[in-house]
């Protein structure tokens, strides 16, 4: 092959390179995490049941630009912080499905224990099924706890039935650094 040659082709192909990269592109699919997925399930779920809710997301990370963004909230803080009807609060925890019992961290733990014990409704779900179950148990003992404290404050349980306390540390997902260390008896259940 001659020089000629050698530069014209060097030059068409430098001519195809520039005309593909003024072309636009094609968006790029988004893809969507599981638990991204899990958490507009919760979302419809609590707009149906006429909760008033936000979504908090702590930090982002731009692949594109490679900038992560942070905002300001405690370590562990929920995914989903609401309100329902009677003014408790709400802390849920979204997982991606079939990663609630092996998916807490030990920060994300603490958080949703202390709510817990603030009389507050918090949980770690993979499903809207199972919100609905655990909340709806939750609701009841805790409207008899208000009723029962009304007519008579004494002892409020009888012996076999769980506090809405209780119900609900039983049903959190305990992370293996705090279940190595520490019996459930140290852990209030």
């Amino acid at each position: 092959m001659d020089r000629k040659q050698s530069v014209m082709r060097a030059i068409e192909n430098y001519s195809k390179k520039l005309e593909n990269k003024n072309k636009p592109k094609s968006p790029s699919k988004k893809r969507e995490s599981p638990e991204k997925k899990v958490v507009a399930g919760l979302c419809k779920w609590l707009k149906d049941y006429g909760f008033s809710y936000d979504i908090i997301e702590a930090s982002t990370y731009d692949r594109n630009s490679s900038e992560g963004h942070t905002t300001k909230v405690s370590a562990g803080f929920s995914d989903i912080v609401a309100v329902d009807r009677w003014g408790f609060g709400v802390f849920i925890e979204a997982k991606a499905p079939g990663r609630r019992k092996s998916g807490l961290k030990e920060h994300q733990y603490n958080f949703l224990r202390m709510k817990i014990m603030n009389n507050a409704f918090a949980c770690c779900t993979d499903s809207a099924e199972h919100l609905h179950d655990l909340y709806h148990k939750w609701i009841v003992l805790k409207l008899k706890v208000r009723e029962l404290q009304v007519l008579k404050p004494i002892s409020m349980f009888q012996a076999g039935q769980k506090s809405p306390v209780q119900l609900l540390l039983a049903d959190l997902p305990v992370p293996k650094a705090v279940r190595d260390d520490k019996p459930n008896a140290e852990l209030g259940f």
